[in-house]
C-alpha cells in the first residue's frame, strides 16, 4: 500500500466534496472550480506515473474514488481514456466496475457520442433530471446490472 499516495487522495476526495458543494451553493465561480480540478489532475497524473492507477489495493476505497472523481471531473478526453485503458487491466476486486461505467459514459457523452450506461444527465431549470441520450435503451437496465448499477426502470 501508498501510504502517502493514499493520504494526498484522501485529502483530494475531502476538497474535492466541498468544492462541488461550495460550487453548488454558489461560494465559488465556475472556474474557481475548475482549477481545484485542473490542481487535483496533475496530482492524479502524478501519482500514476509513480505507481499506476491508484486501486483499492494499492491505495485504499477512499483513495481509489478520488481517483476515479478526478478522472470524471477532468473534461480531458485523452486522460480519460488513459484511466480507462489502466482499469482495463485490473481484477473486480481492484476497481469497482460501475465506476468504469461512468468513466465510458462520461467519455462517449465528451466525444458527443450516446452512453452505454445511463449514468450521465443533466438538470433542467426546474432541477427535473434529464437523461443525455442512450445507445440501447432496451437493454440499458440488463448492462447497468452487469456492473453493479441499479434499474432505471422510472425512465423506461
Amino acid at each position: 500500500m501508498h501510504k502517502n499516495y493514499t493520504k494526498i487522495l484522501e485529502n483530494i476526495l475531502k476538497v474535492d466534496q466541498i468544492a462541488i458543494k461550495d460550487f453548488y451553493n454558489q461560494k465559488i465561480t465556475q472556474t474557481e472550480l475548475s482549477d481545484i480540478n485542473n490542481k487535483h489532475l496533475n496530482i492524479l497524473k502524478e501519482i500514476i506515473e509513480e505507481i499506476g492507477f491508484p486501486t483499492i489495493k494499492k491505495t485504499s476505497e477512499s483513495a481509489y474514488t478520488a481517483a476515479i472523481l478526478i478522472t470524471l471531473h477532468c473534461g480531458d478526453l485523452y486522460f480519460i481514456q488513459k484511466a480507462l485503458n489502466l482499469l482495463e487491466k485490473f481484477k473486480k476486486n481492484e476497481i469497482n466496475l460501475s465506476h468504469k461505467a461512468y468513466l465510458i459514459d462520461k467519455f462517449r457523452v465528451l466525444k458527443n457520442l450516446p452512453q452505454i450506461y445511463g449514468t450521465q444527465y443533466k438538470k433542467d431549470s426546474k432541477g427535473n433530471i434529464e437523461f443525455l441520450p442512450i445507445l440501447n435503451i432496451e437493454n440499458v437496465n440488463k448492462l447497468r446490472k452487469e456492473v453493479g448499477l441499479g434499474s432505471l426502470k422510472f425512465i423506461l
